[in-house]
């Protein structure tokens, strides 16, 4: 049996307690490294918006009883459209017969 690399762990390790990620060391990184994405920026930056806006909300809207739950289920949310955006456009460039 091979022994997993240290992205595995590390993503193991983040999947079994997401509260234990280092913000300071993702924000680094992202300094660092161009954003090839703007979109996901610009999605990031909508969603933690209107995260913010549900916080901060009146008695029109249910208030938000757990907000790290909220903001788990927003990223999620947001992760996952962005993740199935990119895969369609990587299928539609390998199968373009398909379509």
């Amino acid at each position: 049996m091979t022994k997993p690399s240290k992205e595995v762990e590390k993503i193991e390790q983040l999947l079994a307690d997401p509260w234990a990620v280092d913000i300071e060391e993702l924000w680094q990184q992202a300094a660092h490294n161009p954003d090839p994405d703007k979109d996901l920026r610009k999605r990031i930056t909508s969603t933690s918006r209107r995260y913010f806006n549900a916080l901060r909300s009146n008695e029109k809207h249910k208030p938000v009883k757990n907000a790290e739950n909220y903001l788990y289920g927003t990223m999620q949310n947001l992760f996952g459209v962005w993740w199935n955006k990119q895969a369609n456009e990587k299928y539609r460039a390998t199968h373009p017969d398909n379509f």
